[in-house]
């Protein structure tokens, strides 16, 4: 039994077309769970965005403040996985779910980081905030885009001259054990996600800890942005806790 996760920042789903295209599209793509960035979306443009995906649950999440760039949102697309708990920022930005598929349970944070100033301070306060949702003592994914690079010869082309290491982000990595899956399949690879007139870089990216597997992990282009598409297929028979007898209790309580 597998489960497969799909990260994408969509830049911007405000336009009614393009939002109805991107849902279509998913729709005919095989992911159980989408993670998207940058959508865009306001407090008063959730419920109606969240009623046009058809699939199943849908959760919009948008900051109050005036940052029109910001937005995230998380769509299921299988009848077997349901959410149970939310939580999320005030900026817009950080989306977490722990969501049940059949007797499993995963925590999954979807992110869509800052670029910040050119010191970055805005990107390494942002880590530094994601502590409270990557507690915990299940399966844990950490996903979305992440607005930096880890490695500056292998992640971005060309290279960032002034380059600084994402600190805050590796320290977050070493704090919860998380690697990152596609650098564990491909320790030498250049790949990018992102894709810009002048440069490129790989800024979509998974992360898990040391209680998941995982299977597959591939990037595929998509038409609607300047991201690719990633895939993340997760092993759960083997590596996501079981908790139905937890569960048992619980509704028995």
């Amino acid at each position: 039994m597998a489960i497969t996760i799909a990260t994408y920042n969509v830049n911007s789903i405000t336009d009614p077309t393009k939002r109805r295209a991107v849902f279509n599209f998913f729709y005919t793509v095989h992911a159980d769970i989408i993670l998207l960035q940058e959508t865009h979306s306001k407090p008063d443009t959730e419920k109606k965005w969240q009623n046009e995906w058809e699939r199943g649950q849908a959760i919009f999440h948008s900051s109050n403040e005036n940052t029109p760039k910001s937005g995230v949102a998380i769509l299921v697309n299988a009848k077997q996985i349901y959410i149970e708990h939310i939580s999320s920022d005030l900026k817009g930005r950080i989306l977490a779910i722990k969501l049940f598929y059949f007797d499993k349970q995963i925590q999954i944070i979807n992110i869509y980081a800052p670029s910040g100033t050119s010191n970055r301070v805005e990107n390494h306060i942002f880590f530094e905030k994601l502590y409270p949702y990557i507690i915990s003592n299940i399966p844990v994914v950490l996903a979305g885009d992440f607005n930096c690079v880890e490695n500056n010869e292998l992640d971005k082309h060309p290279p960032i001259r002034a380059y600084e290491k994402p600190v805050t982000l590796i320290a977050l990595k070493h704090t919860f054990n998380l690697i990152d899956t596609h650098r564990t399949q491909n320790p030498t690879t250049v790949t990018f996600t992102r894709h810009a007139p002048n440069s490129q870089s790989r800024l979509d990216r998974f992360y898990i800890n040391n209680l998941c597997t995982f299977s597959n992990h591939k990037f595929l282009a998509t038409p609607f942005a300047d991201h690719d598409r990633v895939y993340l297929t997760l092993n759960t028979n083997h590596t996501c806790i079981k908790i139905k007898d937890n569960l048992e209790k619980q509704y028995k309580q």
